[in-house]
């Protein structure tokens, strides 16, 4: 009876190591997810510049949404990411960082429970590949929609492996509510959940976008708003921030915006599976493909609509490729010595590649000719250890140092630019001026601005100043009332390649008799300048027009309007030039 109760103990505890193992596991994941949220907060604290400025024109957006919920719906706005933010903005940027940060580090446990789901030995690897990836790590914490889509994203992959296609519909649906070219994915889903035969599924997945619709309809009448949300924007803008720059910029800019490691490792995931004949796991690599295509279609020179690409918007794709990326460390240790040996002639190219093309500087949008051999010496590293004889757990703890390794070697926190700290004397000059009795102006005079700083540093929104500010453009120029305060700058207020938005520094200067010119703030760089009209008297629209009939070249008419003008300012020298 001894021998058989001492069997029957043994086998017991076969069963109860495994799950005994994978709580370990669990815990330790958890632990280094949210030990890494605390560090992306932190890093706040230390990386004060910004990455662009849309991060705080987006935390702007968010506070006026509760002036007019309308401000949300547009493509810029990103409905769906505003919808999550506008509760935490009312408690400032701090607590709107503290909860990206914590989104952040959600969606790496999620990839994490994803790998364990597809069998991984190695799920850990996730947490060190994708949450310490030179991008992701660097805008972390910061105000942009691209980590809420993430975050949705992988919850709808979770959702999908567990059959849970209602939830995982919806949510895919919800992501290109906050991201539109993940109608893209939208779209594929949808006919996946038709070949699967989970009709209901496949219609919740069109929900967000009659949402979007009749949410659009209602704010501006236009019952075609969701195909001018998607077409009508990008065409505006296409061209305007960047340029094409070809379909090699991002392969070439990989290693920077997804680290050293992932890439190589994606490459051996393709290879491992081709020698091993083992089926793929299409419905992460088709979600790549497709983000990507449509993101390197923006960069491809011959394609007509020349869509603009940001290099942040990749982020959409570190999840997947992170995920392939630890899959392919799974399969290659399946190999046998051959195979293995084999899988080189598809490792070897690719670093070739890393070292002729990819081993340079880089400013975040392309690479600078400048040699940079950290993508190199990472991506031997990182092959060194896949290729060494050691225990799963060894390999992990090897992968996570050469990761900590390449972020700290491709460290580039982000500084308070000069045109920063520009805007902070601006807003502090607005606050002490618009307070004093001696001002021009007062808290009461109309504002306007286009530079989101000069509203964030005085921790004010547009709707937030008394009477709301109007944004400087071509339109709202025209109808400046006597007494307004107008803050231009050379950054936001004049921007040439944008319709609607090419308002010179002249347009006030030329126009003496109603503008005065208070004060003039220069950058210590010279690349950004601040200059402070008030509005003395109303418009003068013998000039304007006498301005505009030079231009169509009707001169006798002309002179006719600016002699007119001249007997309202004759001391004005820009009507005498004109005549």
């Amino acid at each position: 009876m001894k021998k058989k109760d001492n069997k029957h103990k043994t086998i017991d505890k076969i069963k109860e190591n495994p799950s005994t193992d994978k709580s370990k596991k669990d815990y330790t994941a958890i632990a280094l997810i949210s030990l890494l949220a605390i560090v992306y907060f932190l890093y706040s604290f230390y990386s004060k510049g910004f990455y662009q400025h849309d991060e705080i024109a987006h935390f702007l957006n968010m506070k006026d949404f509760w002036n007019d919920p309308n401000v949300i719906i547009g493509n810029w706005s990103k409905p769906g990411y505003k919808l999550v933010y506008v509760l935490p903005s009312l408690l400032g940027i701090k607590f709107v960082t503290l909860i990206n940060s914590v989104l952040c580090a959600a969606s790496l446990y999620f990839a994490y429970d994803i790998l364990k789901k597809y069998n991984s030995q190695y799920a850990l690897l996730i947490i060190f590949f994708l949450g310490l990836s030179p991008m992701w790590f660097q805008l972390s914490f910061r105000n942009y929609s691209e980590y809420t889509s993430v975050l949705m994203l992988v919850i709808a992959l979770w959702c999908h492996q567990r059959e849970k296609f209602i939830y995982a519909a919806l949510l895919v649906s919800y992501a290109s509510f906050t991201r539109q070219e993940l109608f893209i994915l939208t779209g594929l889903y949808f006919w996946v959940l038709l070949f699967k035969k989970q009709y209901v599924a496949a219609l919740l997945t069109g929900t967000f976008a009659v949402v979007l619709n009749i949410w659009g309809y209602f704010a501006t009448g236009n019952i075609l708003f969701l195909y001018d949300y998607l077409f009508g924007y990008m065409n505006d803008i296409s061209g305007t921030y960047l340029k094409p720059r070809g379909l090699q910029r991002i392969p070439e800019l990989s290693t920077v915006l997804f680290g050293a490691i992932t890439p190589l490792l994606f490459i051996v995931y393709l290879g491992a599976s081709i020698l091993s004949k083992k089926k793929l796991h299409y419905i992460v690599l088709v979600s790549l493909l497709s983000v990507y295509a449509y993101y390197a279609l923006g960069d491809a020179e011959w394609f007509p609509s020349g869509i603009p690409i940001n290099s942040r918007q990749l982020i959409l794709n570190a999840p997947f490729l992170a995920i392939l990326g630890v899959l392919g460390v799974d399969r290659f240790q399946s190999l046998n010595g051959d195979q293995k040996k084999w899988m080189l002639a598809f490792i070897l190219p690719y670093i070739g590649i890393v070292w002729l093309f990819m081993s340079k500087q880089h400013n975040w949008v392309v690479l600078i000719d400048e040699d940079n051999y950290v993508p190199l010496f990472v991506t031997i590293a990182a092959l060194v250890v896949l290729y060494l004889p050691t225990k799963a757990k060894t390999k992990i703890g090897l992968f996570a140092v050469v990761a900590i390794i390449s972020l700290g070697a491709s460290f580039k926190k982000f500084e308070n630019t000069e045109e920063n700290k520009t805007m902070k004397r601006v807003a502090n000059y607005y606050s002490r001026s618009s307070k004093s009795s001696d001002g021009v102006f007062n808290t009461e005079s109309q504002v306007y601005y286009m530079h989101p700083l000069f509203a964030f540093y005085q921790g004010k929104s547009l709707t937030s100043f008394n009477p709301p500010a109007i944004i400087i453009n071509e339109e709202t120029v025209k109808n400046i009332e006597k007494g307004s305060v107008v803050f231009w700058d050379s950054h936001y207020s004049y921007r040439p390649k944008e319709e609607g938005r090419r308002v010179k520094e002249s347009y006030f200067l030329d126009r003496p008799n109603e503008y005065r010119q208070i004060n003039v703030f220069q950058s210590k760089d010279n690349r950004v300048k601040v200059s402070v009209f008030y509005k003395t008297n109303d418009r003068d629209t013998l000039y304007e027009k006498g301005l505009e009939l030079v231009k169509n070249k009707q001169y006798n008419d002309a002179i006719n309007y600016l002699t007119e003008s001249l007997k309202k300012a004759p001391n004005s020298h820009s009507i005498y030039y004109n005549l």
